[in-house]
C-alpha cells in the first residue's frame, strides 16, 4: 500500500454516516495511525520519477503524515463506542476507561451482564436490537442514543489532501520542502 490508497480507503470508510461509521471509525483511524507513524511512500516515487518531476514528493508526503498525526482527534471515545454493537461486547475486553466515556462506569459495569446475556441473539441490525432489547439494560441504551447521534467524517484525512493540492501545484513544483512545511504549520495555526 502506498501513501494515497490509505487516506483514499479511510475517506471511503467514513464518508455517510449513521450507526456503521461510528463503529467502524476506530478500526479505521487506528489504521491510519499506525500507518503515518512509519509510512513508505514506493509508488509516489516510482510515479515523480515516471512522470519527470523535478523534485521528490516523498519529504510533502512526509510533512502530510505528520500534519495528520498532530492533528488527529482523539479516539478513545470512538474505541468505547465499538462496546455499542451487541455482537462485539462479549468478545471485548471491557475497562472502566471506555465505560466511563460511555456513561456512568458503575451502572454500566453493574449492566453489563445482562446485556452480554441479551447480545447473544444479535443477529439484527443494531438500531433494531438496541430498539427491540434497550429497554432491559437503560444505561447502556442511553449511551448508544447519545453516541450513535455523534456525525464523524472523514475531514481529517480529506484536510491533509486538500492542503498538498493547494500547496503543490503545476506552477509551484520549484517550492522548497521546508516552504511547504511552513505553509502546513501555518495553516494549523
Amino acid at each position: 500500500m502506498d501513501f494515497g490508497e490509505n487516506f483514499a480507503k479511510a475517506t471511503t470508510i467514513l464518508q455517510g454516516g449513521g450507526v456503521d461509521v461510528i463503529l467502524n471509525t476506530f478500526e479505521t483511524m487506528e489504521s491510519l495511525r499506525i500507518y503515518c507513524a512509519n509510512p513508505t511512500f514506493p509508488n509516489v516515487v516510482a510515479i515523480a520519477k515516471e512522470g519527470n518531476f523535478e523534485f521528490d514528493p516523498t519529504p510533502f508526503c512526509q510533512t502530510a503524515t505528520r500534519y495528520f498525526l498532530e492533528g488527529l482527534p482523539d479516539l478513545s471515545l470512538y474505541r468505547a463506542a465499538r462496546l455499542l454493537h451487541p455482537q462485539n461486547v462479549g468478545t471485548m475486553d471491557v475497562n472502566d476507561e471506555d465505560l466511563s466515556k460511555l456513561g456512568d462506569a458503575t451502572i454500566l459495569r453493574s449492566q453489563l451482564p445482562l446485556y452480554v446475556g441479551c447480545a447473544t441473539s444479535a443477529n439484527e441490525d443494531v438500531l433494531a436490537w438496541w430498539k427491540t432489547h434497550g429497554h432491559k439494560i437503560p444505561a447502556w441504551k442511553a449511551a448508544a442514543r447519545r453516541i450513535f447521534a455523534i456525525s464523524p467524517t472523514s475531514a481529517a484525512a480529506e484536510r491533509v489532501f486538500s492542503l498538498l493540492n493547494s500547496y503543490v501545484s503545476d506552477r509551484q513544483d520549484g517550492l522548497l520542502d521546508d516552504k511547504v512545511e511552513l505553509m502546513l504549520m501555518l495553516q494549523t495555526k
